[in-house]
């Protein structure tokens, strides 16, 4: 898959260093991945949720972090949509 978004990615890391690991593992893992469907990236990351068609969200504590995208799989892209650093409101 090909994402879009990485000055977001790099921002949110310089903003908040300890999710730097957790951020670079999930552009590392988007870049392997080869979803076909939502049961693909399902499988990959159980722990997202969708949003709606399209849209998915992960919530993690430890760092308290909360990522959105979107996902076209015709076209091989993840959009990053939005990186908080907030689960309060997720």
């Amino acid at each position: 898959m090909q994402i879009v978004g990485l000055p977001i990615l790099n921002e949110a890391i310089h903003r908040n260093p300890e999710s730097g690991p957790m951020l670079r593992a999930f552009h590392a893992l988007v870049a392997a991945a080869a979803w076909a469907d939502a049961e693909d990236l399902e499988a990959t990351l159980p722990l997202a949720g969708q949003d709606g068609p399209g849209h998915w969200r992960l919530v993690l504590n430890r760092p308290a972090l909360v990522l959105s995208w979107s996902v076209n799989f015709a076209a091989g892209l993840v959009v990053i949509d939005r990186i908080s650093f907030d689960v309060s409101t997720s």
